[in-house]
């Protein structure tokens, strides 16, 4: 299947699209409904309960943006706000120990939220542990599903939803300061910046006021990325396909 170009009508280098690997919004809702379907039809309670986590690492690496020891990473006790929709969890970039330490704040939509809720209702002895799952077997689960939804090999890995929020949130018009800050980047991959700054130049930003305040202010603090994130029409950061 052949990437769309999210700014489709705008004019932009090829060149700047083909260096990003990442799910156009229909291969999106696609490879979406394909983790839902193959957790709603698990043969049995314990293998549902199995493929319900692996839905819910799905749900928040497409959301977060994050990596997927990150996510792996989350205690569903104490890293989230059930109320707000807010997940903190540690920033592990690897050769970077001056990272070891850190950690972000990102909010997610409370549709994914809710469905982590109603797993852990559902299976309350997964408590404190959803997230922990073998890593190596979720590669090659999102790498099968990946393949028969009939998509390239080079979209065939998880770090693809990490730049496919990149793209969202570039899209949406927020600042790459506040996007390298999302992704626990250090610096921002080059081609994201000439998309933004391009879309910048043509005055279409299609983010809220709460763009120019950042900016103002140079605040990257989780409580301003938060409100900021809020601000920002859902529709413009996120499709909700749960």
């Amino acid at each position: 299947m052949n990437s769309i170009n999210p700014y489709q009508g705008f004019q932009f280098s090829n060149q700047v699209w083909q260096n990003i690997d990442y799910l156009n919004e229909k291969q999106l809702k696609i490879l979406t409904d394909k983790f839902r379907d193959y957790c709603e039809k698990a043969p049995g309670s314990r293998v549902a309960r199995i493929r319900g986590r692996y839905f819910l690492i799905f749900l928040f690496l497409r959301y977060t943006g994050a990596r997927i020891s990150e996510v792996a990473g989350i205690d569903d006790q104490n890293d989230i706000d059930y109320h707000a929709g807010d997940v903190t969890m540690a920033v592990l970039k690897r050769h970077n120990p001056h990272k070891k330490n850190m950690r972000k704040m990102v909010s997610v939509p409370m549709q994914a939220v809710k469905k982590l809720a109603r797993y852990l209702a559902l299976y309350p002895e997964m408590k404190g542990k959803a997230f922990a799952i073998n890593r190596s077997n979720f590669f090659k689960l999102f790498q099968k599903l990946t393949l028969e939804c009939g998509f390239s090999k080079t979209l065939a890995h998880p770090h693809v939803l990490r730049h496919t929020r990149a793209m969202e949130l570039v899209r949406a018009g927020v600042p790459l300061t506040i996007v390298q800050q999302i992704l626990g980047h250090s610096n921002l991959n080059p081609h994201f910046s000439q998309i933004f700054t391009a879309i910048a130049d043509m005055g279409m930003s299609t983010a809220s006021g709460s763009v120019g305040y950042l900016h103002r202010t140079n605040s990257t603090s989780p409580v301003s990325l938060v409100a900021f994130l809020v601000s920002i029409p859902i529709c413009a950061l996120s499709r909700q396909y749960l």
